[in-house]
Parts: C-alpha cells; structure tokens; sequence
C-alpha cells in the first residue's frame, strides 16, 4: 500500500481504533474481521473529502502545517527493521527504497520540536503504545532528509462543518496594492513564534492578502487560515506564482524560492490585484 491508497480508504471512512481493535493482530486476521454496521457508520463520519500532499524531505514543510493546520500529517518513511529505534538513525546509507528487505511505513507527525539542538518530528507510529517511546518516535530532520518518500494531510473531513470553523473560501478575484517587500521569517521553535516578531507584525496584513492571492490562484492550501505568517508553505506558493507569471530569470528565483517578494513581484502582483 502506497499513500495515495491510504487516502482513497479514508476518502470511504475510518472507524475508530476502540470499536475495531487492531493491536497485535496480523493483516489476514484483520482482512477476516467482520465489522458490524453501526461501526461502519461511525466510520462515515470520519471520512475526508480530499488531501494535499507536501513536498518529500521538507520538515519545516511538515511542522508548518502541522502548526497552522492543527492536523497530523501522514509521512512515509523505508527503513531496515533494525534502524527504526525510539530515534531512527541510518545504519545503511545505501538502503534502496525498493529492496526486498526494505521496510515502508507510515506514520502521522503530530509535532514537532528541538532535538539536541536539531529540527525533529515527533510522530505517531502504528505500531502501538508498547514500542518506541509510548508509542511515539522521534524523527530527527536527518533521517528525514534521507528516508521520507511521500507526504499528505487530510482535508474536508466529514465532521469539520459540525466541530470547527472552515477557512473563509475567496469566491471573488482579491483587490489589493502592494506597497513594501515582504521577506520569509524563520519559526522559533523555543518560543513558539515567529523568529522575529516585530517584522511579522509590520507586514502581517501584506501577508495576509497575499495569502488570500495565492489561494485564489490554487497555489496555497485552501483550508489553511491565511495568518499573515511568511513561511515554508507560504514561501512554496510564492516561488510558484514567481514562477508562473515570469517575474524574474529562472536562475534568479531559484536562488531565493519564495522568500522574498520584491519589487518585481510586487509589479506583478498590483498589475493583477491593485485596487
């Protein structure tokens, strides 16, 4: 099974753990469960409408979104049994995804945090509270650089219109000038907060209509609030809209991927959306 099958599953439903236990059980035994159908009921309300899947090796990707959206995100990792430990570490730099002995796995990224100094993931494994650490792993960003093979989060659940406020959909063409560049901001994982925070709030509002641009265009997520946080998602969809409106040489905007809107963009942008 690949990520792409497990979002087709979901995009049917998922019961819940408790009803349909599946610890410790193998996957013939749990093919040959019958599930009665109130359990399958339950199973519709946690159904989702679609997913948007991440860029592979991006960590600061994965806990941005785990940050602004406030969901898991499902990451997928291959690895020899034997380096999959409570911190994953490489023993076989050569290992090939593809390989007999190779283990895939997936698992949900939950959090994320500083390990000995270092970006880290904290994740969810599948495998149960009694492995790892209470059923916790913690994925350090190089292992990630070097393992991870697909990423994805679930939008539109079933129950989201019932439980929690939606993103604001952008249903017209946004109406915006642009007046000063708007730069990316490194997050301070210590603080919990943009790493400098008198800039994200002199530009916060710049953002925040460049966010809604970009949502308009289909180049940033939909379902994330737009916040007026200049990071890595939003820093992505710059680079694409650079890109795509050819804004500067392929070389120039390859050096800066996004993290700076400058007079070029801006010229660009107010052309499209001033007011």
């Amino acid at each position: 099974m690949a990520g792409v099958d497990a979002f087709d599953i979901a995009r049917k439903g998922v019961t819940l753990e408790e009803l349909v236990p599946s610890q410790n059980m193998t996957d013939p035994q749990m093919d040959g469960t019958e599930i009665p159908q109130y359990k399958q009921d339950v199973g519709s309300v946690f159904k989702i409408g679609n997913y948007v899947s991440l860029p592979i090796k991006d960590i600061d990707t994965i806990a941005s979104v785990v940050q602004t959206t406030g969901k898991a995100v499902m990451v997928w990792f291959y690895f020899n049994r034997d380096e999959w430990s409570d911190v994953p570490t490489i023993k076989y730099p050569d290992l090939n995804l593809y390989a007999g002995d190779t283990s895939r796995h997936s698992v949900t990224a939950v959090d994320f945090a500083l390990y000995q100094g270092k970006k880290a993931l904290i994740i969810e494994d599948s495998w149960g509270q009694f492995f790892g650490l209470n059923g916790q792993r913690v994925i350090t960003e190089d292992f990630f650089r070097a393992r991870n093979w697909f990423a994805a989060y679930p939008i539109n659940f079933a129950f989201d219109d019932q439980t929690q406020p939606q993103p604001q959909p952008v249903p017209v063409k946004p109406k915006y000038a642009f007046t000063k560049p708007l730069v990316f901001i490194p997050w301070d994982n210590a603080k919990n907060q943009p790493a400098n925070v008198a800039l994200h709030e002199s530009q916060k509002a710049d953002v925040i209509a460049l966010q809604n641009i970009l949502k308009y265009e289909g180049r940033f997520p939909s379902n994330v609030t737009s916040t007026g946080y200049f990071g890595s998602i939003t820093a992505k969809a710059v680079y694409t809209f650079q890109v795509a409106h050819k804004v500067a040489p392929l070389s120039e905007l390859d050096s800066l991927r996004g993290r700076r809107v400058g007079e070029k963009t801006i010229k660009v942008l107010n052309e499209i959306y001033s007011l």
